[in-house]
């Protein structure tokens, strides 16, 4: 299919960068943005990210609201989602994110993530995508809106990866060079239908 975008060589798309964060996980979150900083040299003098750290109530600690997916859609800006404890080592992960994103219109997200594999339940068959990282399209947003808030810690992935695909959309995975300290799961909250908020 061709590209429903046309993006130029030399520059990029505008993306916001979210990051689930719980209160106690400074360091993580720090080191997480270091890296993002670190390895999107030529994206950033382009303008062509924000970061936008989401504190939510995971934990029971009392957060306000973050309005950054709320903020993606009226700016129209694609999304990536990015776990605290996640560390980006490869230069120019964004633009390839988005490069392969835009490569076909039937692709509503690209994830970098190892958690990638396929599932058929009866006729119907989808890819599961683990979203640390995940590129996802504002057309995608706009069209079904974000994760549900009724799930907490798990199927909320895979849930929207069906929705994706329920909307015609298809979700790819592509080698992304990263470190990831800690296997366990630390944030539950991305967002939800009306936007961003706590669980």
């Amino acid at each position: 299919g061709q590209p429903d975008e046309l993006l130029t060589k030399y520059k990029m798309k505008k993306v916001n960068i979210i990051i689930p964060t719980v209160p106690g996980n400074e360091a993580l979150l720090q080191r997480c943005i270091d890296c993002i900083t670190e390895n999107s040299v030529e994206e950033w003098k382009d303008e062509g990210y924000n970061i936008i750290p989401v504190w939510n109530s995971f934990k029971g600690v009392e957060e306000p609201i973050n309005l950054g997916f709320q903020r993606s859609i009226w700016e129209g800006t694609d999304v990536i989602v990015i776990c605290d404890d996640f560390e980006i080592e490869e230069e120019g992960w964004i633009r390839k994110l988005q490069d392969y994103a835009y490569s076909d219109a039937k692709i509503g997200a690209v994830t970098g993530s190892r958690l990638f594999r396929q599932k058929k339940v009866g006729n119907f068959e989808y890819n599961v995508a683990g979203f640390n990282p995940i590129y996802i399209k504002c057309s995608v947003l706009k069209r079904i809106g974000g994760m549900d808030e009724n799930f907490c810690v798990f199927f909320d992935e895979e849930d929207y990866c069906i929705r994706m695909k329920l909307a015609g959309y298809e979700v790819r995975n592509i080698d992304i060079k990263h470190n990831h300290p800690r296997a366990e799961r630390t944030t539950s909250v991305v967002f939800n239908r009306d936007g961003l908020g706590e669980r």
